[in-house]
């Protein structure tokens, strides 16, 4: 009995330290700013100093009104795909103010013609999620360019019916990045940069 208590606290506090972790910058300098046009999409990308923006945990948690299905997100989120991060960032619109919100950056394997790619991707989490649908880009890095689609902009801004249709509890954002998935399996949304010599993803 006193082995399954310890384990239990033990998991507990795992639990609380991966959280604590999830809502935090981890020592970094600096936050994502991303900066959208009138139709939403991303017009500029760059780094914002974390002295500019909210730091505070609490300041910035209190935005979300349904903060514990955030958090149970989040940490979902980071036990089945393992390189993506919460962090915090500041999304520019074109009219009103800008918004300190929650994201999850990183990448998310994808199977294309039978080789698996890890696909970068950042999803902002809205102040009113998970009632709201998060927005969500593939983030090409510097070897990679976007490739427009269907579900997808030059920009780089995911459209996809899962994200139009979201309905609160039957869409969550480990269902979306699984629909991401398999998507992008069919349609590779990046390929490599003409200097690479190759068009493939």
């Amino acid at each position: 009995v006193r082995t399954a208590l310890e384990n239990v606290t033990a998991e507990r506090d795992q639990k609380a330290h991966d959280l604590e972790g999830a809502l935090q910058h981890l020592g970094a300098k600096t936050a994502t700013c991303d900066r959208l046009d009138l139709k939403g999409r991303t017009v500029a990308r760059g780094n914002c100093s974390l002295e500019a923006m909210i730091t505070d945990q609490n300041k910035i948690t209190q935005q979300y009104p349904h903060l514990e299905l955030v958090k149970k997100d989040i940490l979902e989120m980071m036990r089945n795909f393992t390189d993506l991060r919460s962090t915090v960032g500041r999304l520019y619109p074109t009219i009103g103010k800008y918004r300190d919100m929650l994201k999850m950056d990183g990448t998310i394997p994808v199977i294309f013609k039978g080789a698996t790619y890890n696909i970068p991707v950042r999803l902002w989490l809205e102040h009113k999620h998970p009632c709201q649908p998060p927005i969500c880009f593939v983030v090409p890095t510097q070897t990679m360019v976007v490739k427009a689609g269907r579900h997808i902009d030059s920009n780089g801004m995911v459209y996809l019916p899962y994200l139009k249709e979201w309905s609160h509890p039957n869409s969550d954002i480990l269902g979306l990045i699984q629909v991401m998935q398999l998507q992008f399996g069919e349609e590779c949304p990046v390929f490599a940069r003409a200097a690479s010599g190759a068009h493939g993803p």
